[in-house]
């Protein structure tokens, strides 16, 4: 899919993160709650990015 920001086009990079959904769940004064999080099983790739003709990597 090609894409345009401020008149510059590029190309959509496609990805795929694997995962798994974690739930914790806790007693707060009294009252039962459940915390909802998604931890990956890789690390993230480093990007090259680039801000105002700067290139950097993240």
């Amino acid at each position: 899919m090609e894409l345009s920001y401020r008149g510059h086009r590029y190309q959509r990079s496609d990805f795929l993160l694997e995962g798994i959904e974690v739930q914790k769940d806790g007693i707060f004064r009294g009252t039962p709650y459940t915390i909802s999080s998604f931890q990956t099983s890789q690390p993230a790739t480093a990007a090259e990015l680039r801000y105002r003709g700067t290139r950097y990597t993240r």
